[in-house]
């Protein structure tokens, strides 16, 4: 059985600008900016291919070496079927293109041959990352998570690292400021430097110009609107309902249930919170320290409204039952 290898590479995960990212800068390390057309097979998704024919094109390419000698990179790009590998047992024609992929990578490539393949959501239980993992480097590029305490440290180090990368070094207070305008839309993290780099040219990057130059794109948490609800701001509860409707474009149906169910559980809980007038406040989630920005706050809509004057709590929104 053929060892770790450092010439096959698994880049997945749910990040997929991230996946792309990685997958570009590890191919131009390996075969440069401008790779010779022999050292650099690249394969991609195509309409009327199936995805079992462009697994076996790309092991033909594996078992060919270089036309003129010398290393011969295979990439397997911005791939979007690895969802078809199917059990280990499935007679489908890509679940068997697959495990003959898995099968080639386990008895090792050439020391003169590199895979790299990259895409989102490889089964990591699976044949072909279990694979990659035992004979070469399989690489999670995940999303951060805003219910994880330290997301927002994460965003910041993937800002300074991308900033980096075009060399510009980013004071943290910066990083701090743009995590607070994008959220974990890590998408996003490129054009606002290319932003930040125009707009302030040859002089260092500062809080006042990123202050200046990016500001919120309005995308919120689903906590936003209980904060809103909270607040007894009708406008604002309405404005982010329906950012958080576009932003649910895939599944627009189970998004409305969703919001539906947050609103009423909103309203139940205040209601167990307030019996007689006793306010017991919940202990709230994950909190970020200092004021919001970008509208990435913590959700305290229940406490806010509960410890209100009575008297108000129905002046700006209804309550159930009261139209």
């Amino acid at each position: 059985m053929a060892a770790a290898a450092d010439n096959v590479y698994l880049i997945t995960g749910d990040d997929e600008p991230v996946i792309k990212s990685h997958a570009e800068k590890l191919v131009r390390q390996l075969a440069g900016d401008n790779p010779d057309p022999f050292a650099l097979d690249v394969f991609r998704e195509q309409d009327g291919l199936a995805v079992a024919d462009l697994l076996r094109q790309l092991m033909l390419s594996l078992k060919s070496p270089s036309f003129l000698g010398g290393r011969k990179t295979v990439w397997l790009q911005h791939f979007g079927g690895f969802g078809s590998e199917g059990t280990a047992s499935s007679k489908a024609p890509d679940a068997k293109a697959f495990r003959e992929l898995a099968e080639l990578i386990e008895t090792g490539l050439p020391p003169d041959m590199v895979l790299v393949m990259d895409g989102p959501k490889a089964d990591g239980k699976k044949l072909l990352a279990k694979t990659c993992k035992a004979h070469g480097k399989l690489v999670l590029c995940e999303k951060p998570n805003v219910r994880d305490r330290n997301w927002q440290a994460t965003m910041a180090d993937l800002v300074a690292t991308q900033a980096a990368a075009k060399g510009v070094s980013l004071p943290n207070e910066v990083c701090q400021h743009l995590v607070g305008v994008i959220g974990t839309d890590t998408a996003a993290i490129d054009s606002e430097l290319e932003k930040l780099i125009c707009y302030c040219g040859d002089q260092p990057v500062t809080l006042a110009a990123a202050e200046d130059i990016c500001v919120g794109h309005g995308e919120e948490i689903s906590w936003a609107l209980t904060d809103a609800l909270g607040d007894r701001n009708a406008a604002e509860a309405l404005r982010i309902v329906s950012v958080l409707l576009r932003q649910a474009e895939t599944d627009p149906e189970q998004a409305s249930r969703g919001l539906l169910w947050q609103v009423a559980n909103f309203y139940r809980h205040l209601l167990q919170q307030c019996p007689g007038g006793q306010v017991r406040p919940r202990q709230s989630t994950q909190r970020r320290a200092g004021k919001p920005v970008g509208g990435w706050t913590g959700g305290r809509g229940p406490e806010r409204l509960a410890r209100s004057d009575p008297g108000q709590r129905g002046n700006a929104l209804p309550w159930p039952g009261t139209g």
